[in-house]
């Protein structure tokens, strides 16, 4: 465990579950009747925005990023995890 190794410890390391996260994307469009301005959003377009939450939330399984600092710069390994 006292081993060098050949990169820096991540600064940042973040994964999520994409199908939920976009489900509950599409569920807040759905209840948000209005826009940041105060103007209404219809309904169709509220339904259709979270059809398209929950379909994209269906393209991936997880999605995972780590974000490093090397002499190079800022290096970011990002993995995706395709949904079936």
């Amino acid at each position: 465990m006292t081993a060098a190794t050949t990169e820096p410890s991540p600064f940042m390391s973040m994964a999520m579950d994409s199908q939920r996260y976009y489900d509950m994307i599409g569920e807040a469009m759905l209840a948000n009747e209005s826009d940041d301005d105060g103007n209404e959003i219809p309904v169709e377009v509220r339904l259709a925005i979270g059809d398209l939450m929950t379909a994209s939330g269906k393209l991936y399984d997880r999605v995972a990023l780590d974000v490093r600092f090397t002499e190079q710069g800022v290096k970011l390994d990002g993995r995706v995890t395709l949904g079936e």
